[in-house]
C-alpha cells in the first residue's frame, strides 16, 4: 500500500513538469464540487491538469495550497506551503548534517485523505520527502547523497 501511495505521489510531482493551466469551465463538475466543499470561500483558484488529476491552487494566509483530485472529485492529496521553520526538527537536523546546512528553498506539508502527513523540503533543486518525525523517505529529483526510496 505504501508503494502505491508513493507511486501516486511521484506521478503527481513529476507531472508538474507537464502540468497545463486550464480554465475553471474545463474542470469537471465533480472536481469543482469537491474542491469548493472544502474551500467554500476560495476565489482566484488556479486550475491545472496533471496527468489524470486536476489541481486547484489557492492562497491561504499568504501560503499556496494545492488540492489534487481525480476526475470523480476524490481527493488524492493536499499540499500546503509552510515556512521552513515549521518543518519537523528531524528535517532540519538532516539538512544540517547531510546537506551542509543548505538553505531550504521551499517547504510543504502533504496530507493524504487517510490523514497521513509527509513533509517536503526543496534544497539545491531537489525535493526531499520526510515522515512526521523527520526521517528521510526519499529524494525525488536528486543529485544528492541519498536518492534512495524507503524500502518498507
Amino acid at each position: 500500500m505504501k508503494k502505491i501511495i508513493l507511486v501516486v505521489f511521484a506521478i503527481a510531482i513529476f507531472s508538474n513538469i507537464n502540468a497545463q493551466d486550464i480554465k475553471e469551465t474545463d474542470v469537471p463538475e465533480a472536481v469543482k464540487t469537491a474542491f469548493y466543499a472544502s474551500y467554500p470561500d476560495a476565489d482566484n483558484v488556479e486550475w491545472e491538469i496533471q496527468g489524470a488529476y486536476f489541481e486547484g491552487g489557492i492562497k491561504v494566509n499568504d501560503m499556496v495550497t494545492s488540492v489534487l483530485l481525480d476526475a470523480n472529485g476524490f481527493l488524492v492529496q493536499t499540499e500546503s506551503q509552510i515556512p521552513a521553520s515549521d518543518l519537523p526538527d528531524g528535517v532540519k537536523d538532516y539538512i544540517s548534517k547531510n546537506l551542509n546546512n543548505a538553505q531550504i528553498e521551499e517547504a510543504a506539508k502533504i496530507t493524504e485523505p487517510t490523514g497521513k502527513v509527509t513533509y517536503m523540503a526543496e534544497v539545491k533543486n531537489s525535493e526531499y520527502m520526510f515522515d512526521p518525525e523527520g526521517k528521510l523517505l526519499y529524494n525525488l529529483q536528486g543529485d544528492s547523497d541519498s536518492g534512495e526510496k524507503d524500502s518498507d
